[in-house]
């Protein structure tokens, strides 16, 4: 027995220690695929990116080839008709120049007496204003003059006020530190006393410890990265040994969820005869209540939609929204299985007996079961018994 014992602990170990190094060698390779996935993807992105800015760059020289053709021939053209207006501009001032120097003999007589009375006047308003700059600047010398006493005697004032002003708070101050003091109790200033010497003992163990030791910052962050690394393993496989307890957990209570629903009380056989006279279920639309949920329906259908539609609005911008979309369809999906058929608002909580169709709401209960023609909204089937059941 105790050889089959050791047998069974060393058996046990094996496995233990063989299912920790999978689930290490697994999650090693799933950060290899994600960081290899990445790089790859990382990689093509660049070559597209690449290659539209050469296709870019290719458009764009094109462009301006193009320009620069179009350009010159405008410059071409613009030169020739400015060659033209020239030539037609030179004999028009040949022309002119005749009839100027002609002219220019009568009016330089004119321009000669004007320009003697331009000195004239230039003078006399340069005088004025030598004049004015000198009155001007002799004003300006008596008025400093003034200003200089006036602005020596307010600093004098001010300063002397700010040096009262300051003894006086140094006063204050020292008063009310003397105050405090004399009001503060004796067990603060022993406390104070006697956190600054623990303070102080404190610091010199540790530098004696240190020096002692020859403790470096390097075995610091040694021992620092060392004891991180065995926190983060511990909490890895802490977390795996949680995630595998819950994943067992939820496959056992899935695996006994429905049972309960095949085995009830009452249940009949799927291959009975209906009752005869039963007639297909319909809902009275002179009902207000059936109209309400009609109306509810539609409702949430169209909110549906623009959602649908937004959504689609956001991928044609960004593409990486694709999955999001996938994800919302699934879950909008997977909602809509969830809701009651007749009212499409709450989810599905009562099974029909003997179809077994999980399909009605508790609110929709009533109202199938006060009906003349109590049969399945999915398969016509006459309703025997109703039973409470959760997907």
């Amino acid at each position: 027995m105790m050889a089959i014992d050791v047998l069974l602990r060393i058996v046990n170990g094996l496995g233990g220690a063989v299912t920790r190094s999978l689930t290490t060698l697994i999650s090693l390779n799933h950060r290899l695929c994600e960081v290899v996935v990445g790089c790859v993807s990382w990689v093509l992105v660049l070559l597209g990116s690449w290659m539209s800015s050469i296709l870019l760059g290719i458009r764009i020289s094109l462009e301006d080839l193009s320009l620069f053709l179009s350009e010159s021939l405008e410059s071409l053209l613009s030169v020739g008709e400015f060659v033209g207006l020239t030539v037609d501009h030179l004999c028009q001032t040949l022309i002119s120049c005749f009839g100027a120097i002609q002219n220019g003999f009568g009016l330089m007589g004119k321009n000669v007496l004007n320009l003697y009375e331009t000195m004239l006047r230039g003078s006399g308003q340069i005088w004025s204003g030598i004049v004015h700059c000198s009155n001007l600047l002799g004003a300006s010398i008596i008025l400093l003059l003034q200003l200089v006493p006036r602005t020596v005697s307010i600093i004098l004032t001010h300063m002397g006020q700010s040096l009262q002003r300051a003894l006086e708070a140094c006063f204050q101050v020292c008063q009310r530190v003397a105050m405090a003091f004399k009001s503060t109790p004796v067990e603060m200033f022993i406390g104070l006393t006697s956190g600054v010497m623990i303070s102080y003992l404190s610091y010199r163990l540790v530098r004696k410890l240190v020096r002692d030791h020859e403790i470096t910052p390097r075995w610091l962050l040694e021992t620092t990265f060392r004891l991180t690394l065995f926190v983060y393993i511990n909490f890895v496989r802490g977390a795996l040994a949680l995630i595998l307890g819950v994943a067992q957990g939820v496959s056992l209570v899935l695996s006994h969820m429905h049972v309960p629903q095949f085995h009830h009380a009452g249940d009949s056989d799927p291959d009975e005869e209906e009752e005869p006279g039963a007639l297909p279920y319909s809902l009275d639309d002179s009902d207000p209540e059936d109209q309400e949920r009609q109306t509810r329906k539609r409702r949430n259908y169209d909110r549906l939609l623009l959602r649908r539609e937004a959504r689609l609005r956001r991928n044609l911008l960004e593409d990486d929204e694709d999955v999001e979309d996938l994800l919302f369809e699934q879950v909008e999906r997977e909602r809509e299985d969830k809701l009651c058929v007749i009212c499409q608002d709450q989810e599905k909580c009562i099974m029909i007996l003997p179809c077994r169709h999980l399909c009605i709401c508790q609110g929709c209960q009533g109202a199938l079961l006060q009906a003349q023609n109590k049969s399945c909204p999915i398969c016509r089937r006459m309703v025997r018994q109703t039973i409470k059941a959760y997907l």
